[in-house]
């Protein structure tokens, strides 16, 4: 298809392979470090809230969403594939825990779920684990 594209004006050219892979993944990776500057900031000076929210793909597996939430905006931790055991109380806090210590457990000063009584009794077991963690 790009090479479709690219034969409808015939100064456009494409990158290589090797270009790909190397400075104009380079780039980007350092605009992307550029943008979330801000973020990282807030993340240091206020902490963040670690956000999970459960949903089901097109296939209807489960699926859990990992964000981080500070005042200057957010940015996506993790997604999981949640079909070993997305309604344990037990597998939601491991699974809570696995993010938190991929932050950084300084970090995260409060968590939010949704309502459903396994993400409450998972809040319940991550209080009892991380005492400042709300």
């Amino acid at each position: 298809m790009m090479q479709r594209l690219a034969n409808i004006d015939g100064d456009i050219r494409l990158p290589t392979y090797s270009e790909l892979c190397g400075p104009v993944l380079a780039k980007n990776v350092e605009n992307l470090k550029k943008e979330l500057q801000p973020l990282m900031r807030a993340e240091e000076k206020e902490g963040l809230t670690l956000v999970m929210d459960g949903w089901q793909d097109a296939a209807d597996r489960p699926v859990l969403d990992f964000f981080a939430m500070t005042s200057a905006g957010g940015r996506f931790t993790r997604s999981t594939d949640a079909a070993d055991g997305c309604n344990t109380a037990e597998y939601l806090a491991d699974q809570l825990e696995a993010v938190i210590k991929e932050i950084g457990i300084k970090s995260v000063d409060l968590m939010i779920t949704d309502n459903a009584i396994p993400c409450q009794l998972a809040g319940a077991i991550i209080e009892q684990r991380y005492p400042s963690i709300r």
